[in-house]
């Protein structure tokens, strides 16, 4: 008769042989953003999110992938911290996944709120100098962000994107962004640049082993008007 022990042995040595799933499987993205000037067709937010106006190399964009069959759970959520600090959030953009919180602070003297009427992250609260709110992102709008206001100064602003998987970047300074582990297959990449009002989209194939390296151009003929 076969015991339930055996049955258990036998499992265990089914399982001690099962491949671990290595990242030879998947792919990667990397690259960087370039804004390309048209003196004809100035953009005023340049001065805040490119460092050199000779490489043009754009700084918060929020570059990801567009497909529902990515859709993963955050097995390490993560918490982000948003300050404000002279009348402005910094950063002004936040990108993280579902699950991951922000911890929003206030270094100024001056009386600050965080709101966003967001319809899955609402939520609104006051914070006086050296206070702090942590929020939850428990849905993800992915390329459609939660918009934080102040209350009392309407100029502030900041773009918290939530996304329902792990395949995104938020370009740094140099414009450089990174994405490692993606499944192989064909997406849409799409880059938003919410302060800047700039919009970017190309489909894309992801190959198992293998990295794609792509310069993301944008120019005045993406802003979104």
């Amino acid at each position: 008769m076969f015991s339930l022990n055996k049955f258990l042995q036998l499992l265990t040595v089914i399982v001690l042989f099962i491949p671990a799933p290595s990242f030879g499987e998947t792919g990667s993205i990397q690259g960087k953003v370039v804004y390309k000037t048209d003196k004809s067709r100035p953009w005023r937010y340049g001065r805040y999110y490119i460092k050199n106006s000779r490489t043009g190399l754009l700084a918060e964009a929020v570059v990801g992938l567009k497909d529902r069959k990515l859709a993963t759970t955050n097995e390490k959520p993560q918490r982000f911290t948003i300050d404000q600090v002279d009348h402005m959030f910094t950063p002004e953009t936040v990108a993280l996944q579902v699950g991951d919180s922000v911890r929003f602070t206030n270094s100024d003297a001056a009386l600050h709120s965080v709101k966003t009427n967001d319809p899955a992250n609402a939520f609104s609260t006051t914070i006086s100098k050296g206070q702090e709110h942590v929020h939850s992102f428990l849905w993800g709008g992915n390329f459609k962000p939660a918009v934080m206001e102040c209350a009392y100064h309407g100029s502030m602003r900041a773009w918290v994107y939530v996304f329902n998987h792990p395949y995104f970047s938020l370009s740094k300074e140099n414009g450089e962004f990174t994405m490692n582990n993606i499944p192989p297959g064909t997406y849409e990449l799409l880059m938003h640049h919410p302060a800047g009002r700039l919009v970017w989209k190309k489909k894309i194939t992801v190959t198992a082993g293998e990295t794609i390296n792509l310069t993301i151009e944008v120019s005045p003929e993406n802003l979104i008007e």
